[in-house]
């Protein structure tokens, strides 16, 4: 049950993103918005958040979201996506998955491998 709020904040926080990213300068309707942040926030929490975040650590986790939101964003089929677009989107998710990541470290998965690694002191 600890996974329902986390999905529930990282789906909020994708719709913010994609929201203010996608909606005032394509031709994205709410509803697009909303079946893409659904997507990308099941995609990015199953692949990143769960699998390469506990293993590898936030870097690595935020890179993949990077890649995986970019890729999403640039296929997404409502027109008016511009290569631009699809980098602002995917930067700015990965803005937010860095604090996102480090908030579920803590909460979600605390004393992980990768938590413990990337807070050991030199």
């Amino acid at each position: 049950m600890k996974h329902i709020p986390a999905i529930l904040i990282k789906w909020l926080l994708v719709l913010a993103i994609t929201s203010v990213t996608l909606l005032p300068v394509t031709e994205a309707t709410l509803t697009d918005v909303l079946v893409l942040s659904a997507a990308l926030t099941l995609t990015l929490y199953l692949a990143g958040d769960m699998m390469i975040l506990p293993a590898w650590g936030n870097a690595a986790a935020v890179s993949a979201d990077v890649g995986v939101a970019f890729i999403f964003a640039w296929f997404a089929p409502f027109s008016g996506i511009t290569l631009t677009r699809a980098l602002i989107v995917a930067l700015a998710i990965g803005v937010a998955e860095h604090f996102y990541h480090q908030w579920l470290q803590r909460s979600v998965f605390p004393g992980s491998p990768a938590d413990e690694i990337e807070n050991r002191a030199p």
